[in-house]
């Protein structure tokens, strides 16, 4: 056997590795969706709107999802979904209240004119549901909504540059349509 035989094999043995690797590496089975529509991941499953995608700053199990080719910017709306684990029952939402406000308000001393506004309610879904939203002195809006499980929450933040109501609809779909 030659040297360009010799050659000629191994690309056709790599070539075969290479097909054959690729029948078997399978897309993650917790997310097999499309970029709008249900989303499903290891903590719950949601709904992204049309016109909305998955962002590359996706990391560590926080997904963060911005308004179709607009994260190329410095400053782009976008909203990020993850998950947690809290000492806190359902039923005790309000210490997990608490814990929360007192978080939130040390962070926003350090901001120049920042307010902040909690309310609670339920989701569409019927989960208790925590809102904060700060709003900084350059109109800039961050809403944290806490969807409370039992001993567990899925925080969906939006960050609001421009008070656009798309992102707000896109944020709230994604929360209203929340399931464990």
């Amino acid at each position: 056997m030659n040297m360009r035989q010799k050659l000629r094999c191994i690309l056709t043995i790599m070539g075969i590795i290479t097909v054959c690797t690729a029948c078997i590496v399978q897309k993650d089975p917790v997310d097999n969706s499309d970029d709008s529509g249900t989303k499903k991941k290891s903590f719950g499953k949601y709904d992204i709107m049309k016109g909305w995608s998955e962002s590359d700053y996706s990391r560590d199990e926080k997904y963060v999802y911005v308004k179709k080719s607009t994260d190329h910017k410095d400053e782009f709306n976008n909203f990020v979904v993850g998950s947690g684990e809290s000492d806190y029952s359902e039923e005790e939402y309000e210490q997990f209240e608490k814990a929360i406000l007192q978080q939130l308000s040390s962070k926003i001393g350090q901001l120049d004119n920042a307010t902040l506004k909690g309310t609670a309610g339920t989701t569409d879904q019927g989960y208790t549901l925590l809102t904060f939203a700060i709003t900084e002195s350059n109109g800039t809006v961050t809403t944290q909504y806490y969807i409370i499980g039992e001993k567990k929450y899925c925080l969906i933040q939006e960050t609001n540059y421009d008070k656009s109501e798309e992102c707000d609809d896109a944020t709230m779909e994604a929360v209203n349509s929340f399931t464990w």
